[in-house]
């Protein structure tokens, strides 16, 4: 028995909120009916403890774990609706069982200063380098129109907490602009003695000040660690830990991860290609990034920004971070430098398409409007 499940394709996924997959899923939350927990709980009361012992603790166990399933579960998605306790699901909860991405994490700023100019390229530079790995253009077994249906899922996600930070665009940004933000992004939940527990829409600012009580009249104040926890359920396009996480992208073959972390590492680690980059996106705004990740997701390599060709300023990109591998220097047993991992960027601004360009093509020729064949060539 479970409270929440993930169905992928003709499999099931029990409990999984972040499996990473591609190709079809569907999201599920459900309620056991109220008379199967009460007749659970019955059934304890009624055992006798010292002959029943063993049964009796494997049963308060069970009912113990589905309590804390539910309790996860509407910390996210809130209370069960309807006759049978079906939660209604927009695409606002369709993240947790989306197509995957994948985030590169890069210890990439040295002091505040530093993270200052890193941040903001990284944020500018989000939809540029992620429209290169775009790999996700289906639904239900069906095309969406777009190049990233992820990209989608995450944009009607939750806009407290996703997305393109304004701030970012601002020559002055700091540590503490990222700790305002999440100070005012509404929690989740705190987990307190083995079990979640939901504030109510309620601002980490306002928990801070003020504390909150429970429906069973329990008082709760932060601590570090609900402070922790709240900052791991922020989900912007650029994290901040104690590290730099870009989450951009959508995932996809060996090559592809290996291609995203060495460009990333080409723009950021070496100073010389961070202020040629800096230059390129310095007067770009946030709303130009909006646009941009907006018309990226439905045109392509074919868009224009600012007056130049996608490709062109891809190419330069790829080129730019192509001579930070190269100074870095660093050689693998063959002596090749990193840069022969951003080989297949470079093939795909060549043959000017994405991986959802040549998914998109075969499925309207090879697969004959069929999705089930990306399975067999693919993936597995």
């Amino acid at each position: 028995m479970s409270y929440f499940t993930i169905n992928v394709s003709k499999q099931d996924y029990n409990n999984s909120f972040f499996r990473p997959a591609h190709g079809d899923w569907e999201a599920e939350y459900c309620t056991a009916p109220a008379s199967v927990l009460q007749y659970a709980v019955q059934r304890t009361l009624q055992l006798q403890q010292d002959y029943y012992n063993e049964e009796l603790s494997s049963l308060k166990q069970e009912i113990y774990f589905l309590k804390q399933e539910l309790d996860f579960a509407k910390a996210f998605l809130g209370d069960p609706q309807g006759k049978w306790g079906i939660h209604q699901l927009g695409m606002g909860y369709l993240f947790f069982a989306e197509k995957s991405l994948v985030a590169t994490q890069l210890p990439a700023y040295y002091d505040e200063n530093d993270f200052t100019k890193k941040f903001r390229v990284a944020m500018a530079l989000q939809p540029l380098i992620s429209v290169m790995f775009f790999n996700s253009p289906f639904l239900n077994g069906r095309l969406t129109g777009l190049l990233s249906n992820r990209l989608r899922v995450w944009a009607n996600t939750d806009n407290d907490r996703c997305g393109y930070l304004p701030f970012a665009f601002d020559d002055h940004n700091k540590f503490e602009d990222y700790a305002q933000y999440a100070l005012d992004v509404p929690m989740y939940f705190i987990y307190r003695n083995g079990r979640y527990v939901i504030p109510n829409h309620m601002s980490f600012r306002n928990f801070l000040s003020n504390g909150f009580m429970d429906d069973k009249g329990e008082n709760y104040s932060a601590t570090m660690d609900d402070w922790e926890t709240h900052l791991s359920t922020l989900f912007p396009q650029v994290r901040l830990k104690k590290f730099l996480e870009m989450r951009g992208a959508d995932s996809g073959n060996h090559s592809s991860i290996l291609s995203l972390a060495s460009i990333w590492t080409g723009l950021m680690y070496n100073n010389g290609v961070l202020d040629e980059v800096y230059k390129i996106i310095s007067k770009w705004t946030h709303s130009d990034i909006l646009h941009l990740d907006e018309c990226l997701n439905k045109d392509g390599l074919n868009t224009r920004f600012m007056g130049h060709a996608m490709l062109d300023l891809l190419k330069e990109l790829v080129s730019l971070s192509k001579q930070g591998l190269s100074e870095r220097n660093i050689r693998n047993e063959h002596d090749a430098t990193e840069e022969i991992y951003l080989e297949p960027l470079f093939e795909v601004l060549a043959k000017k398409r994405t991986s959802s360009d040549i998914l998109i093509s075969e499925f309207h020729h090879e697969w004959s409007s069929e999705v089930k064949p990306i399975y067999n060539k693919h993936y597995l």
